[in-house]
């Protein structure tokens, strides 16, 4: 148990590297009022960034399953596995400093680059090694709120 916490730590710094290198770019996101091709290769460039991200940070705790970015529900959705043993047997207390974690530092620096304002949500879904899940995770302006407020 002793080394969940670590563990999960390590891959927050996957979702963090996801917000440095998928939102850096032109300060202006005019991602509303695009057609719909243009907001496509905006979320598939941030699914990128957010791969590339994720494989440089996340210490080979966790891989990528899926990613798929959809501009007619402007999502990004991610499947995540983590790949350690320990991680089957989580206590829920470390899941939920987990969730907190994950919303705090992502709702904050995802607000200053006004992706959230243009209705973009994130959806995460994490999984334990047996493919059971984890968490879920909806990264938007609703449920950033009260991340934003406190910050």
């Amino acid at each position: 148990m002793s080394k969940t916490l670590p563990i999960i730590v390590a891959v927050i710094c996957g979702f963090i590297g996801f917000a440095t290198m998928a939102v850096l770019g032109p300060s202006k996101f005019d991602y509303a009022d695009d057609p719909e091709e243009r907001q496509q290769q905006r979320l598939d460039n941030i699914a990128k960034g957010f791969e590339i991200g994720f494989k440089a940070t996340s210490g080979g705790q966790a891989v990528i399953e899926r990613i798929r970015a959809d501009a007619g529900t402007d999502s990004i959705a991610v499947d995540i596995r983590f790949i350690q043993k320990e991680i089957e047997f989580a206590p829920p207390g470390v899941v939920a400093d987990f969730r907190k974690y994950v919303y705090k530092h992502n709702c904050v620096f995802l607000d200053r680059k006004s992706v959230l304002d243009e209705g973009v949500t994130l959806k995460i879904r994490t999984m334990k090694p047996s493919g059971a899940l984890l968490t879920n995770f909806s990264i938007n302006k609703e449920n950033c709120a009260p991340y934003l407020n406190s910050a």
